[in-house]
């Protein structure tokens, strides 16, 4: 995220600032030129480490804040290969057209990224967690989900005797929450949902003891 950040302040650091010093005649072309340059080129470098790191957190961002990144990173990677070579008219024609349109789809990125954002904190926020009584669930093995947009988390929970005797964590989407995978051993060591959650690690925590809840909570009931 914190290339992300960076990205855009340095989008809007170029826009602002060449056109303070296009303003100022006093400041020669060429000089310009070469601060334009520097620039674009610190943005396309910001751009392609944004993107790599970005990757992996694919399936945890909203379609749309993945469809705009993606077109935002295109547009940039073009404006760079537009430098390459001679410049022409219809160059710097493509070249404005893409570095306005860049602009229109980091708003509409950056609206998505707060919305999502704003969603997922709700979303953990509001999460409830029911404490199951173990010992009324049929010997069996059961998976459960929960989803709250940037963390996601896939239980299997092995019951036997109406003791919960393993937890296996399936998939765990996450950024730093690895940690929170310990919370597993707590609710078996308890045989119970009513534990605390791992410091550090709250709403990765959250996230996996709903999990369990939602893969016992259908046998339950």
């Amino acid at each position: 995220m914190i290339f992300g950040i960076l990205l855009a302040i340095l989008l809007i650091i170029e826009s602002v600032f060449l056109r303070v010093l296009k303003l100022n005649k006093r400041i020669p072309k060429d000089i310009l030129l070469k601060i334009h340059c520097a620039l674009g080129f610190s943005i396309s470098a910001l751009a392609c480490i944004h993107f790599a790191f970005v990757l992996s957190l694919w399936k945890q961002r909203p379609l749309f804040m993945n469809i705009t990144g993606c077109v935002m990173f295109a547009f940039i990677i073009i404006i760079g290969i537009l430098n390459i070579g001679k410049k022409n008219k219809l160059k710097l024609t493509i070249h404005k057209i893409l570095a306005l349109s860049t602009f229109v789809f980091l708003g509409a990125h950056i609206f998505s990224g707060i919305s999502s954002l704003s969603a997922y904190q709700s979303a953990v926020r509001n999460m409830s967690i029911d404490n199951i009584d173990i010992t009324t669930i049929s010997d069996g093995v059961y998976e459960g989900e929960s989803d709250v947009g940037y963390i996601y988390a896939k239980v299997k929970v092995t019951v036997l005797d109406g003791k919960i005797t393993a937890i296996d964590i399936i998939e765990h989407r996450n950024e730093r929450g690895s940690k929170a995978e310990s919370i597993t051993d707590n609710i078996i060591s308890h045989q119970s949902l009513d534990v605390d959650t791992i410091t550090s690690a709250t709403n990765s925590s959250k996230v996996i003891k709903k999990a369990v809840e939602n893969a016992l909570k259908i046998e339950s009931k």
